[in-house]
């Protein structure tokens, strides 16, 4: 584990430079984008320094979709753990050999992963209605 640690800290250490060799550039004046050294620099013409422009990658500025977007996103996940563990609790009480405490053990997992995807199926119809109610 420490090997582990130790050479996580090494990778960083070698491409943090990397990372922010071109954050110098941005520090510069400029009056056109003629001026900014590195390629897709621009010009910023309110404070006069070179810039890397970035794109909305959401799409949208409103914060009801952005938040719509994270709601379901960690409702699809959690869905995603409850069936990964109900699969578990099957494999769990299959693999039991008939041992009472293994199987009651796997029944349990199933059921309180079943509980929980019909928890998360729930609230996600609930956000659903909500966000569609806000939309409108």
């Amino acid at each position: 584990m420490k090997k582990l640690i130790v050479l996580y800290l090494v990778i960083i250490c070698l491409f943090t430079p990397i990372l922010f060799a071109n954050a110098e550039e941005s520090l510069h004046k400029c009056q056109s984008n003629d001026d900014c050294k590195v390629k897709n620099f621009i010009c910023d013409k309110e404070t006069n320094h070179c810039i890397l422009p970035i794109g909305n990658f959401l799409q949208t500025d409103d914060p009801n979709i952005v938040i719509g977007r994270v709601v379901k996103y960690l409702l699809g996940l959690s869905g995603t753990v409850a069936l990964v563990a109900f699969m578990f609790g099957g494999v769990h009480w299959i693999t039991s050999a008939g041992s009472p405490e293994k199987i009651k053990k796997g029944q349990n997992y199933m059921l309180w992963s079943a509980a929980g995807l019909i928890f998360t199926l729930t609230a996600y119809i609930f956000v659903n209605f909500v966000l569609k109610l806000l939309s409108q």
